[in-house]
């Protein structure tokens, strides 16, 4: 009996840069983007913006005010997705790396050695952020339609998380090897069974992904 799939495209955009310091910006600082950066930041033109099928957008200013750039010759009404924001980095969440203490840098060298046994207090578990988006995927996976192109205008850690559930690669290896450029897409075209379901889709080979484009540009994507 043939297997009838269906076939989607999934193009991740990370928003402009941020107006301020370097430091870890997670989804406890509601920082903006960079003003000039975001003006370089070409609008969508009318039928380039008619190609994507949904726009989803994490809640954060920085996404929100990327996607109405993007979109500023074709207003939408995205899905404003909290499951799609980034990682929270507690208490070193927005703090500016000039300002660390010694404490400061400790807790963030053992975050970054392992991230897994030693988590920033009050913020989010690798595991629970991992899980975050495995749920959303799955269910957009679901929901998705033959052909459908699909937009997600959201943040480097999600990106890198995402690619990290596709090709199954270690997240920490992928934050360094293919770190997602600010504003840059990131298209994956994906293929299920068209009678798959939440259970069969965690299954191995449940599904079928491949990288199409990297940190391109919007008018770059095949």
């Amino acid at each position: 009996m043939s297997c009838h799939y269906k076939t989607f495209s999934l193009t991740l955009v990370r928003h402009a840069t941020v107006n301020g310091p370097h430091a870890l910006y997670g989804s406890q600082c509601d920082i903006a983007c960079l003003p000039e950066q975001l003006q370089l930041l070409e609008p969508l033109s009318l039928h380039d913006a008619a190609k994507f099928t949904q726009v989803y957008v994490s809640p954060l200013l920085r996404t929100r005010e990327t996607c109405e750039r993007l979109f500023l010759n074709a207003p939408i009404q995205p899905v404003i997705e909290p499951l799609i924001q980034e990682f929270n980095f507690g208490v070193l969440d927005g703090k500016p790396f000039s300002s660390y203490s010694p404490h400061d840098n400790q807790m963030l060298e053992a975050f970054n050695t392992d991230s897994v046994n030693f988590p920033l207090p009050q913020g989010e578990t690798v595991t629970a952020f991992a899980k975050r988006i495995k749920n959303f995927l799955l269910e957009l996976m679901l929901k998705a339609q033959d052909n459908d192109h699909l937009l997600l205008i959201t943040h480097g850690g999600v990106i890198a998380q995402t690619l990290s559930l596709i090709l199954n690669l270690p997240l920490a290896q992928l934050l360094i090897t293919m770190p997602a450029a600010y504003t840059k897409a990131t298209r994956i075209k994906l293929s299920i069974p068209s009678a798959a379901n939440l259970a069969s889709l965690t299954q191995p080979q449940g599904f079928f992904g491949q990288v199409a484009n990297f940190n391109v540009s919007l008018k770059e994507l095949n």
